[in-house]
């Protein structure tokens, strides 16, 4: 399966990534990736543990005069989302292309992971789009920010591509955020996608079926996966019984 990276690279909008309309916010958000390259930089693989160490703050500070550094451009994605709710749905679009093409030219996990949070701010046809090619990522974490987006903007395709993905992906945490994200939902075939969620081999993954099942019937048959099962077989299993006094005061030995 191609990359959604290289999906998005490929068509049309990906191939647009330098119209004028656009240059200012790849500029911002592609710049250090190219200064990066040319420069060498050893500031580690993972950007984040930059902060940690005074050396490389030094070298922010210094960097801010070739480019914006990367917390610049969490920065921009953060403003992006705070004001994603007033913009009005051609400025969504724009900002959803833009983003796409910086997509497809990143290679940080962190990075993507931040510009598909950023889509799922702006629930247009095209982030939408995007947000379901994002579900093939290399990176589990930039799957799971996929499925947050899914849930968040609740599309016409995210409830079967939630459900595809709790059934399939191979890493654990996709399936439990998929999961999860079943739980935005009201419809019969997030119940059924649930259903099929207690049939997983994971305990962790069953765990969070069940909490998705209270949230989208309102029904509480406490831990019981059998009970669930009666439930969405149309039966009317009992209610569980309440917690006894030693869970409820938490003593540590129960």
């Amino acid at each position: 399966m191609s990359r959604p990276k290289d999906l998005l690279a490929s068509n049309q909008l990906g191939k647009r990534f330098m119209q004028p309309a656009r240059l200012s916010l790849i500029l911002i958000l592609v710049l250090p990736w190219l200064l990066g390259l040319i420069s060498g930089c050893q500031d580690g693989p993972i950007p984040e543990n930059r902060m940690l160490n005074p050396w490389a703050r030094k070298q922010w500070e210094e960097d801010e005069s070739f480019g914006p550094t990367y917390y610049k451009r969490m920065d921009e994605l953060a403003t992006i989302r705070a004001k994603a709710p007033r913009l009005a749905d051609s400025e969504r679009e724009r900002l959803a292309q833009e983003i796409i093409d910086v997509y497809g030219l990143d290679t940080s996990p962190a990075m993507r992971c931040e510009l598909v949070r950023t889509l799922a701010y702006l629930p247009t046809g095209t982030a939408q789009t995007a947000l379901a090619a994002a579900l093939a990522d290399e990176d589990s974490d930039v799957r799971i920010a996929a499925c947050q987006g899914l849930a968040r903007v609740q599309g016409e395709e995210s409830l079967p591509l939630l459900a595809r993905t709790a059934q399939t992906d191979e890493h654990l945490d996709v399936r439990i955020a998929a999961v999860r994200g079943l739980g935005h939902y009201r419809e019969q075939d997030a119940m059924q996608a649930l259903g099929t969620a207690l049939e997983d081999s994971d305990p962790a993954v069953q765990k969070v079926a069940i909490e998705s099942l209270r949230l989208n019937t309102g029904r509480d048959y406490g831990n019981s996966v059998p009970a669930w099962k009666e439930f969405l077989a149309g039966g009317t299993p009992s209610n569980p019984p309440g917690p006894s006094l030693a869970e409820r005061i938490g003593w540590p030995w129960f």
